[in-house]
Order: structure tokens, then sequence, then C-alpha cells
């Protein structure tokens, strides 16, 4: 049989392929993945993956390992009861203002934030005295206390406008901006002057607050969410009856601590956290302007806000993850599932410890890679099967081929048990004759010949084994299973008699002589597997059904009919066909066995073919 394997060697590829060409493809695909995820990585393509792999860190650092602060933030909440406890509108607070900030120069905390809308212009045309209420409270603590008040801005983007004695009685350069710039999810995750321009020229609002709490930067980065539980805070006219009643809670509240006052209401001056904040909204990532202050300035001053990793690590990674373009075997999957991992787990230890690793190019880097090879096999597997199928597919019989190229015919040395029919055709007189023609009419008259036959074998379902000189040997039942060989065996025979017949009339037209052929058909058990060397080796049939058909074909000739098999294919296809019996025969050595003759219908009409 033509179907060759070479055992332990690759399958032939196409044109312009080789070990060479092959290592040259995948170096270019490796770089072209590792472009990929450089591009990704130094533009904005894999910021929005990015943003939510950052908040899905931060979100496990929190519920898996929060981190616990050494310095907490005591916030200070204007809410709903707040705006109820107190008759006038927030925008005239001025004598309860004055006495919070005068309470809170005899507390002492550490510093005072104050992160509300202060008066832009005097009441004292309307309320004589007014103003001088809220100034002498916020002389009374500018000495005492380091206070920043905010510098707030207005739908438009711009600094609201606050009183300048108020501003004056503070103390020397009090104001510290509150504008951010969140990143385009409208999240806001960084914080630093470079982000968002200080328009105001004062500073920013939580920077100035860490810098006169002696904190040391660095001043930009990313906000560190991991730090420090849920926030709470203290109503503020909770604050007001503890100013009036029990002044000795404030200095316990708030002594030698960071503080920040600003409104809590529930639908006003809200910006949208990368986690949840807030210990009575649990799951809201809209939390209140002043509570993201607070977290800035928990970051600020518990070891800085977090600075991003160098350069070098975060190429590492992606080189790391481009490499998962090479290998083919499972291993890979395993590989790909332990480098995202991997990834995840350096990210979350290297965050813990203020770096900001970026995963989110290196996480789709690593998956494009291995999808990128996963579709470059595919597409150069059905390439590389295509080219076996043009190559071989004059060598090779289509079941063959298919089981090949399906994997099912392994190139081992082993052997399988099977009944199958084989068929045997021989041309007669072709020695003699070709003794009589040019060489390249002896190979023209066989090539012809064999396309016929074997399209004949194919359509039937058998394969062809081999060639041998004229002679062709065909297998029916092997690779391909079959319902019943015996009866696909004989239709091919009166197929090959048909088309054998139609060539006879074109060597005829030509001037030819015809050709005549006999044909054994044998079933019973052979041995089926690859016999050869490794090296070189050919699938095929062995045992004693193999030599019984080439002897039937012999029998032909004296027996007077074109097709004659044994009983086991007769018995195979009963009544069917008109078999006729030929009786008891000497077929090899001694041994005698029932023979079948047959003259296929499709040729009743045309004389039975003479004997040699």
């Amino acid at each position: 049989m033509q179907e060759r394997i070479e055992g332990g060697a690759q399958a032939p590829r196409g044109p312009g392929t080789g070990p060479g060409f092959d290592r040259l493809v995948l170096a270019l695909g490796f770089a072209l993945v590792l472009a990929a995820g450089l591009v990704a990585h130094q533009t904005e393509l894999a910021q929005g993956f990015e943003q939510s792999v950052l908040d899905r860190e931060f979100a496990l650092l929190r519920d898996r390992r929060p981190q616990p602060v050494r310095k907490e933030v005591v916030l200070i909440g204007i809410d709903e009861a707040s705006l109820d406890a107190f008759p006038e509108p927030p925008g005239l607070w001025h004598p309860h203002l004055g006495r919070f900030f005068a309470a809170m120069a005899e507390a002492q905390p550490a510093a005072l934030g104050v992160n509300i809308v202060l008066p832009s212009h005097s009441f004292q045309q309307l309320i004589p005295g007014y103003d001088e209420k809220l100034i002498a409270g916020l002389a009374a603590i500018r000495d005492k206390v380091p206070l920043v008040l905010a510098q707030t801005v207005d739908e438009q983007g711009k600094f609201r406008k606050i009183f300048a004695p108020l501003v004056e009685a503070a103390g020397d350069d009090p104001l510290g901006s509150t504008a951010v710039c969140p990143d385009t999810d409208a999240v806001l995750r960084r914080f630093g002057a470079a982000l968002c321009e200080d328009r105001g020229g004062h500073g920013l609002f939580a920077t100035k607050i860490a810098r006169s709490l002696g904190a040391a930067g660095p001043w930009q980065g990313w906000i560190d969410y991991a730090q420090g539980e849920a926030i709470t805070y203290v109503p503020f006219h909770v604050v007001m009856q503890w100013v009036d009643r029990d002044p000795g809670k404030l200095r316990a509240a708030f002594r030698g601590k960071p503080v920040l006052l600003g409104n809590v209401l529930r639908y006003d001056d809200r910006l949208r956290a990368a986690v949840p904040l807030s210990a009575w909204e649990p799951a809201r990532r809209r939390v209140p302007s002043v509570m993201l202050h607070a977290q800035v300035l928990r970051s600020m001053i518990n070891g800085g806000l977090i600075r991003p990793a160098g350069q070098p690590l975060q190429w590492a990674l992606l080189i790391a993850a481009a490499l998962l373009w090479f290998g083919r075997d499972w291993l890979k999957a395993v590989a790909l599932a332990l480098f995202l991992a991997g990834a995840v787990a350096l990210g979350l230890a290297l965050l813990q410890k203020g770096v900001y690793l970026q995963l989110g190019a290196a996480l789709l880097t690593a998956v494009l890679a291995y999808a990128a090879r996963f579709v470059f096999e595919a597409v150069r597997g059905r390439r590389e099967k295509r080219y076996l199928r043009d190559v071989f597919s004059s060598y090779v019989s289509p079941p063959i081929m298919k089981d090949i190229l399906a994997g099912r015919i392994k190139p081992s040395l082993a052997g399988t048990r099977a009944t199958v029919t084989i068929l045997y055709a021989d041309i007669r007189g072709f020695a003699a004759r070709s003794q009589a023609l040019q060489p390249e009419a002896s190979i023209a008259l066989l090539n012809e010949y064999f396309s016929e036959m074997t399209a004949a074998v194919y359509h039937c379902g058998g394969t062809v084994d081999k060639f041998m000189g004229d002679a062709l040997m065909a297998i029916f039942g092997a690779p391909q299973a079959l319902d019943c060989a015996g009866k696909n065996a004989l239709e091919s025979a009166q197929e090959m008699l048909v088309r054998l017949a139609r060539l006879n009339a074109r060597l005829a037209a030509r001037g030819q002589e015809e050709v005549r052929i006999g044909i054994g058909l044998a079933s019973g058990p052979v041995v089926l597997g690859h016999v050869g060397s490794h090296s070189r080796h050919e699938y095929t049939a062995i045992g004693e059904a193999v030599s019984a058909a080439a002897h039937l074909e012999k029998r032909s000739r004296e027996l007077g009919y074109p097709v004659i098999c044994n009983a086991a294919v007769a018995e195979a296809v009963g009544a069917a066909g008109g078999l006729a019996d030929l009786g008891m025969h000497v077929v090899r050595g001694d041994a005698r066995e029932r023979l079948f003759g047959w003259n296929p219908p499709l040729l009743q009409a045309q004389p039975v073919v003479a004997p040699a």
C-alpha cells in the first residue's frame, strides 16, 4: 500500500516552510504579540480594563486583607439631621461655625480641614455683627491648630469666591483647592497637582493638610483605597451639642487627630470612588467628596500615595505574558492559568506595599498570546492537512488519508486483527505487451488504467493497498468499517469492469489493443498494521485472505468468469447478484475450497471474457 508514514518525522509542509521558516514565523508572531502589549500599555487601548483590574484589586484587599491605619482621619459630617437641627440655612451658620472653630481650638486636633462652601460676601448689612461671629472663631483657632479652608469648585468648574476677611482671619495662605480630575470613567483613582491644574494657586486641600501634619509625600500618585476600615462620621449637630454641654467629649474625639468637616448629604457634592468607602452606605461607590479627601489624606499620612512600579518590571511582565505565544500542548493552558494567577498575586502584594503594577495590558497580552497561537496553529494545521491531501491524493486512498489526518492511524508498528475482503486484480498478458511498447507508452497505459480502477475502489468504500506492477490490491472493511465488506467488494469489481469497458472503447478508438483483467475476491481474517522499519513502513494487510485473493484471480483465467470469489464472500451477500456455484476446486496446495464465479449484471450484454 502506498500510504507511507515516516516514523517519528513531521508531516510534510507546504512550499516556503521548514525549520528555519517556522522559527522566523514564531519569532515574528512573538514580536507582534509583544508589540501589541506594549502599545496597549503605553496608550489608552487597555485603559478601561486596566482601571477595572485596579478597582478589583482594591476591593479584594479591602475584603480579604484590610490594612489598618496608624493615623486615622476623623470626619465630621453635615447630614440631613444636622440641617434640621438649626433654623438657619447653612449659608447663615456664622454663629454655629464660629463656636465650632473656637471649641476646636480648645480640643486641639492635629489639623482641621473645612470642606464646605464658605460665605462669598458680607451679611453685615442684613444682620449687624453677624460676620464677626465667624471671623472671631477663625481667629481663635488660627494660631493653635493648622487650618485649611477648602477652595471649592462650582458646577462650571470655577473656584467659588470666599469673603476676604474670613480668609485673612484664618491665617496666612489657608486655602486649599478641592479640585479633582477623575479618570475617563468618572472614577477618582489618582491625586496630584500635575493631574489637575491648580488654578487657585494655593495648593491642594489634602496636600496642605498632610504637610501640616509633617507627612513626607509623595504628593502625587494613586489613592490607596486599601487603607483603613469603612469611614464613619460624627454628625455636626452632635459635635455642637458637645460644644455646649460636654467639651470633654470634643477633646476625647479629636485631640491629636486630623479632622475634616464636610457635607455627607445623600445627593449633594458626591464623587465616584474606586470602591465603596462609606460605613453607612456599604454598596455605594458615589461618596461625599469630603470622604474622598479623607481617603486621600489617609493615604498621605500612612505611607504616602501609591507610586507606579518601575518600567523595567512592567516590561518584564509584558515579555513574560508574550512568551505564552510559545508552546503548543495542554501545558500551555496551565501556564496561562499560572501566569494570570501569579500576575494578580504579584500585583496585590506590590499594591499592599504602595506600588502599583499595571496588570491590564499584561493580562490582555497573555490571553492574546495564547489565543493568537491557538488560531495560528489551527490555521497552520488546516493548511498542512490541505497540503497533505493535495500531495498524497494520488498516493493514498481517501479513507486512509482521512484517518491519517484525523489521527486515527498512528505511526506505530503494532498490528490489529480484523475480518475484511481482499480484492486482487491483474492485467492479463501485460508483461509481454509491455515488451512491445515504448516505456513511456507502458507507463501511460498503466496510469490511465489505474486511474479508472482506483476510482472504482474508492467509490465503493475500499482502500487501495498497493500497486504491484500491473496488479492492484484493495481492502474492504479497513480502515473504514463497512456493514458488508463482501458486498462492497463485489460492487467495486462490477464498477471496475464497467470502467474497463469504457477504457477499452477509448483504446479501440486510438487503434490500441484492449485490456483484459481478472479479479479475485476473498473474505477472511487478516492482520492490519504498519509493516516495515521505523524509518519507512506502510499500512497493509497480512493473512491467508490476501494470498487467496491472488490465487482466485489466477483461477478466473480458466474458469471463464471475470470475477471469482470464495465461499465467505458468497455467504456474506447470499443469493444477491447471481453468483454461480463452481463447486470445489484446489486453490493452494492440496486445499480444496468452494468457489463462485460472477459475471456482473451490468456486463450481461457483453460476451464473457474468454480464458487467456
